[in-house]
């Protein structure tokens, strides 16, 4: 199946595909700058949306995004002085802040500019929307292992 789809590709060398795959990022990335939001923002207030409450930190968002913690520390300031976020020291740990989406918050996710590449990707037949879950996985999985240094995050299999 996988070879079908490589086959009626244009693009089929590595290096070809990673070019390809780094515009279909570009252009996500561009869709992304909506409603006076950067793409890091609403993929912070997707974040704080679904996180297990236990995650919902800087930290988390800073694992989540795979940056350190200042860029996601301005993220989350520039929300909640967007009134999209709270962030409330947490009563267990002074050191961290509990970030909470505000109703605000929930209302721009209404209009979340993701849902776009939503509707192109459910444009794909069932044959190539099951290969690009099961491809985006393998690809994801290696590169935070690759951006890890070759250490295998918790959880995480090297073969994934």
């Amino acid at each position: 199946m996988l070879e079908v789809l490589l086959r009626d590709s244009p693009a089929t060398g590595s290096q070809s595909l990673a070019a390809l795959l780094e515009q279909v990022a570009r252009s996500v990335h561009g869709l992304c700058f909506h409603d006076g939001l950067h793409p890091v923002q609403w993929s912070a207030l997707r974040f704080f949306a679904r996180a297990p409450s236990r995650d919902r930190t800087v930290s988390g968002l800073a694992l989540h995004l795979g940056v350190t913690q200042p860029p996601a520390s301005r993220t989350v300031s520039a929300l909640v002085a967007r009134g999209a976020l709270t962030a409330e020291v947490d009563a267990n740990d002074r050191r961290s802040k509990r970030v909470s989406l505000t109703r605000a918050g929930e209302a721009l996710l209404l209009h979340d500019p993701i849902q776009r590449v939503g509707q192109v990707i459910q444009t794909l037949d069932p044959v190539q929307l099951a290969a690009l879950g099961s491809i985006l996985d393998v690809l994801q999985a290696r590169l935070v292992l690759e951006l890890r240094g070759g250490r295998t995050p918790i959880g995480q299999s090297e073969t994934s």
